[in-house]
């Protein structure tokens, strides 16, 4: 695994080029938008090398873009607006799958039930509040670590 400035150009091209080949304007326009939001020097390369294929993951202020080598998997997210587009070897291709790993990180900070806030109860519908044990919160520390050991392409 590495962390690069130096980006692959043709890789990071791949998906607009492909949005504009489809003649997908609109999309094509939110994913400029939001890569011309980052300043270049704040855009980031990560490479990864899972079951015989590399993965790339470029990502910056403004956005997050994955896509595997066979260009079987792409996915783009904006976070200005929370766009997101995803496609297999065309733009019609839904891939079954995110072959680097999850796509989304649901990860629940409170155990046994969440910590109410002073002067509430926690709510008596919620499946959470099936138990007498106090509830509590992971710490930020714990939240970090479990958060930082998966990769980049997280949403």
């Amino acid at each position: 695994m590495s962390y690069e400035h130096i980006i692959n150009e043709a890789e990071f091209r791949y998906i607009p080029n492909a949005l504009l080949k489809a003649k997908c304007k609109n999309e094509l326009a939110k994913v400029a938008m939001a890569i011309t939001a980052s300043a270049p020097s704040d855009i980031y390369e990560q490479s990864y090398y899972v079951f015989g294929e590399m993965w790339y993951v470029f990502y910056g202020p403004t956005f997050k873009m994955t896509l595997n080598a066979s260009h079987t998997y792409h996915c783009f997210f904006s976070k200005l607006d929370g766009f997101n587009c995803r496609f297999g070897k065309t733009i019609d291709d839904d891939p079954a799958y995110c072959g680097l790993g999850p796509e989304i990180l649901d990860l629940e900070v409170s155990v046994n039930g969440c910590v109410p806030v002073p002067g509430s109860t926690n709510c008596r519908y919620c499946y959470k509040n099936n138990t007498n044990a106090k509830p509590t919160n992971m710490t930020f520390e714990t939240f970090k670590q479990i958060v930082d050991s998966f990769p980049k392409n997280l949403s």
